[in-house]
């Protein structure tokens, strides 16, 4: 149950879906995301939603570009168990680094923790499942229900 109003909710949701335009830009940004496993087996919103939500990871994983890995759950102990964080990479900039936590957002900028942050999510890639691997996974979890 959320404790914020409904006029902020649509305003995240809002913007998260503007985001989703990044997809169709050209030329096609690089992106790379590693999902945990127990994240794609919660039905938020419903199993149609849910399924809904598999099948666009599956069609988001097939695009040039973008690639999609998932961390299976039988990875006991794995470089991600401190959290999520995004690593941004901007044109003619220095790389950033942003965690968003229980509605808190950090921006980090320190090159060291920066540095530290993306030694972190190679560590997690490698951990990972690979892409083929992973979109299978995808598609069997689609399937299950």
């Amino acid at each position: 149950m959320s404790t914020l109003p409904d006029d902020m909710v649509d305003k995240w949701v809002a913007a998260r879906m503007a985001r989703q335009e990044i997809l169709a830009r050209t030329p096609l940004p690089l992106l790379s995301w590693v999902i945990d496993e127990s994240a794609l087996r919660c039905p938020i919103g419903g199993w149609d939603i849910h399924e809904e939500q598999l099948r666009h990871l599956l069609k988001i994983g097939q695009m040039r570009g973008l690639e999609i890995q998932v961390m299976p759950m039988e990875r006991t102990h794995h470089a991600g168990m401190g959290g999520s964080f995004i690593l941004l990479t901007p044109k003619g900039r220095s790389q950033i680094a942003f965690a968003e936590v229980q509605h808190v957002n950090r921006l980090i900028t320190d090159p060291d923790q920066v540095r530290i942050m993306n030694a972190r999510y190679s560590s997690i890639r490698a951990q990972a499942l690979n892409l083929s691997e992973s979109l299978a996974l995808i598609e069997k979890i689609t399937g299950e229900r």
